[in-house]
């Protein structure tokens, strides 16, 4: 979700980050992953479906935190709790792959 912050005069992006008791990871839009270059980066940590993509917190959701702020674009986590990610990605949204290796 892209938000305006008039304080600032900028625009900041606002994404789901899943967490469960030994991980979380970012929900972005594979095309925005696409569209940024990184795609190619994106370790086997991660999982992505044709729509999203679920960055894991150790790498990769950092390298897509960087990318955005060096084009000068805020992001905010809007934090989810659930047991397990993976099932509940699974049962509850889209069934999703890992990234290759």
């Amino acid at each position: 979700m892209k938000l305006e912050d008039k304080r600032k005069n900028t625009v900041v992006y606002v994404y789901n980050l899943y967490e469960d008791p030994g991980h979380a990871w970012l929900e972005v839009p594979y095309n925005e992953i696409v569209e940024l270059g990184i795609e190619s980066s994106i370790s086997q940590y991660s999982l992505r479906n044709r729509i999203y993509a679920y960055l894991e917190e150790d790498c990769d959701l950092s390298l897509f935190t960087k990318t955005m702020k060096d084009l000068g674009r805020e992001v905010r986590y809007k934090e989810i709790y659930v047991e397990d990610f993976e099932t509940y990605l699974n049962e509850q949204l889209t069934p999703a792959f890992y990234f290759p290796s």
